[in-house]
């Protein structure tokens, strides 16, 4: 996967949220230069295990955030992070295993936190702004 750097289109407006998804990109793509360089598999696995904690940690607080303006659509959008952390157990698995996943896997994660970030995450963010002005 080539280098991704933050694009304006991530923005969404929320500083904390979009603080957070800075973070979090800047973990997938610490990976990803790990991979390119050959970094040991015990590294990479720390590595990925730190993108899980760290979505654990930024689902929760969307999740909080969500729960603070009744946001409609919350289970829905929980449901979304569940999938993804459990994608995450399941690759750190895989990679602990000695199974060459990352190549494809980062590419998905990647994909995810696009998609997610622009489509699911920017009508949180868009609700949140009108509840709260």
């Amino acid at each position: 996967m080539a280098e991704i750097i933050w694009q304006s289109w991530f923005e969404l407006g929320n500083y904390r949220i979009d603080a957070e998804h800075r973070v979090f990109l800047d973990l997938i793509m610490g990976l990803n230069r790990d991979h390119k360089a050959g970094i040991a598999a015990d590294k990479l696995a720390r590595s990925l295990r730190e993108i899980h904690k760290y979505a654990e940690f930024h689902f929760l607080s969307e999740e909080n955030l969500m729960i603070d303006v009744a946001y409609p659509q919350r289970d829905l959008h929980v449901a979304e992070h569940a999938k993804i952390l459990h994608a995450l157990e399941t690759s750190v698995a895989k990679l602990v295993k000695g199974e060459d996943i990352l190549d494809e896997f980062l590419t998905f994660l990647y994909d995810w936190f696009s998609e997610h970030t622009v489509g699911t995450d920017h009508q949180l963010t868009r609700y949140i702004a009108a509840r709260t002005g």
